[in-house]
C-alpha cells in the first residue's frame, strides 16, 4: 500500500474512544452471521448447508440453539447473543502504519512484507482496566512484564498495545490480505509468570518474597487477574477485530489470510524460525476461512512480487485462506 492509501483508509476510524467489545466465542458468532447474511435458516437448514453445519458442531452454538426462542437463526439473533456473556472485554482500537512506501530490498525484507510498500495495522489495546492497574506498579514491576518493543507497531504509555493485525489491500480488487497477527507483551508475560511459578516449585521464593522490590504475590496478583484471561482470548480477538473493520468499515468481502507455508514463501521467513503455526493453520479454520489455491491479485498477479519470488512450489497449492462475506 501506499501512504496516500493508508491516509485515506485510517480516515475511516473515528478518533478517540474507539471501542470493541468481545468475549470467548465471539467470533463463532459473528462469522456465521457474516455467512448468513440475509438468510434466515431453521436449525435443521444450518445443519444441512456445507458451508455452516460445521458451526452447529460448536458446543457454544448449540448452546445457544437449544435457548433461541424459535427455531429460526437470523444475523440480528447471532450479533445480539453474544452480548449476554458473562465477561465482556471492552478493547480500545487505533490504527497505524508499518514498513515504507519505497523501500530497499533489505527493509522490506525487515518488514516480512508480502509486496513492496506499506501495511495498515490496527491495534488493540489493552482495557481501561488494565492500564490503570499496569500505571500503579513501580518502574522496576513494570519492567518484569512489559516487553522491550523493538521496532514493532505499538502504543507504549497511557495506553498499551496487547496485539495487532498487518493488513494490506487494494480498494480496486475488493478484497484484503491478513498479513499478520502478532503479540508481544502476552508472551512477555507468560515467560515472567513461568519463571515465577517455577522458583515457588522449587522452594527458592514465597509469595511473600520480594522481586523487583515488590511482593511475588503482587506479581502474581496482576499476571492472573489482568493477563492470564487474555492469552486465550487474544488471537482470535484479533483476527475478528480485523475482520470487522475490513468488512464494516471498508467494506471488504473477500479477506485473504496467509497460511504458514505462504507466509514464510512471501515474506521471505525462514522455514526454521517461522511464526507459530497454530495462527496460521488453526486459527483462521476456526473462523470458518476456506483453503484456495488463489491468493488475493495485488500479490499473485503482481509483476514485482512475481519476479522476487519466481514460480511457487507445488507443495504450496492450495497455500492461501480465504473468507468470503454473503
Amino acid at each position: 500500500m501506499k501512504q496516500n492509501e493508508i491516509d485515506f483508509i485510517k480516515d475511516c476510524l473515528p478518533t478517540g474512544r474507539t471501542k470493541f467489545y468481545t468475549h470467548q466465542h465471539h467470533y463463532l458468532f459473528q462469522t456465521l452471521a457474516w455467512k448468513l447474511g440475509a438468510r434466515a435458516l431453521r436449525v435443521h437448514e444450518l445443519k444441512k448447508s456445507p458451508d455452516l453445519k460445521r458451526y452447529m458442531q460448536q458446543p457454544t452454538i448449540r448452546e445457544f440453539i437449544g435457548n433461541h426462542s424459535n427455531d429460526t437463526v437470523t444475523t440480528l439473533s447471532l450479533e445480539t447473543h453474544w452480548q449476554l456473556s458473562r465477561r465482556i472485554f471492552p478493547f480500545r482500537l487505533t490504527l497505524d502504519q508499518w514498513g515504507m512506501e519505497s523501500p530497499n530490498t533489505w527493509q522490506r525484507d525487515w518488514a516480512q512484507t508480502s509486496r513492496s510498500g506499506m501495511n495498515l495495522v490496527l491495534q488493540l489495546n489493552f482495557p481501561d482496566h488494565h492500564n490503570r492497574s499496569f500505571r500503579n506498579l513501580s518502574t522496576e514491576e513494570r519492567s518484569i512484564w512489559r516487553y522491550a518493543y523493538n521496532g514493532h507497531p505499538v502504543r507504549v504509555g497511557n495506553e498499551n498495545t496487547m496485539s495487532w493485525a498487518r493488513i494490506d489491500l487494494e480498494l480496486d480488487h475488493g478484497c484484503a490480505l491478513i498479513e499478520e497477527v502478532q503479540n508481544d507483551w502476552l508472551r512477555k508475560a507468560y515467560r515472567s509468570h513461568l519463571r515465577l511459578r517455577n522458583k515457588l516449585e522449587a522452594g527458592e521464593v514465597s509469595t511473600k518474597d520480594l522481586w523487583h522490590e515488590s511482593t511475588i504475590q503482587r506479581q502474581l496478583d496482576y499476571y492472573e487477574q489482568h493477563i492470564a484471561p487474555l492469552t486465550k482470548l487474544w488471537a482470535e480477538a484479533t483476527l475478528l477485530a480485523a475482520m470487522q473493520f475490513l468488512i464494516n468499515e471498508i467494506g471488504i468481502k473477500n479477506i485473504f489470510y496467509h497460511t504458514w507455508a505462504s507466509g514464510v514463501f512471501y515474506k521471505k521467513i525462514s522455514r526454521n524460525h517461522g511464526p507459530p503455526k497454530s495462527l496460521y493453520e488453526d486459527l483462521p479454520r476456526r473462523f470458518g476461512f476456506n483453503r484456495v489455491s488463489m491468493g488475493p491479485p495485488f500479490i499473485v498477479h503482481n509483476a514485482r512480487v512475481q519476479r522476487k519470488h519466481g514460480k511457487r512450489p507445488k507443495s504450496a497449492e492450495h497455500d492461501w485462506w480465504k473468507f468470503t462475506v454473503c
